[in-house]
């Protein structure tokens, strides 16, 4: 499942400021501190979105503030889990 917007748990908790990897996807995330994520796609492509931690979801956007995208997460011992609405959840394990 491609963490994407236009292109293609249920509450927070937990710092998710770092590098998370999914090997099953062959996706790395990268949050850092000013709101930038950094996608690495299995294939190379590289996707630069903003995201913003609100509640219990994790809005993601373009830099241009279009295709936002809301979803559930939650962070426990290492992992990250997104939960895509209608479509399941993918776990990610943080690396840094």
């Amino acid at each position: 499942m491609v963490l994407a917007l236009g292109f293609g748990g249920c509450g927070g908790g937990g710092s998710l400021l770092g590098t998370w990897v999914n090997a099953e996807e062959g996706e790395t995330l990268v949050f850092t501190p000013d709101g930038t994520l950094v996608l690495t796609m299995e294939d190379g492509q590289v996707a630069t979105l903003t995201y913003e931690a609100r509640g219990t979801g994790l809005i993601l956007g373009t830099a241009e503030g279009e295709n936002t995208r809301t979803l559930d997460y939650s962070v426990e011992d290492g992992v990250l889990t997104l939960t895509y609405p209608g479509e399941g959840t993918v776990e990610y394990k943080r690396v840094d």
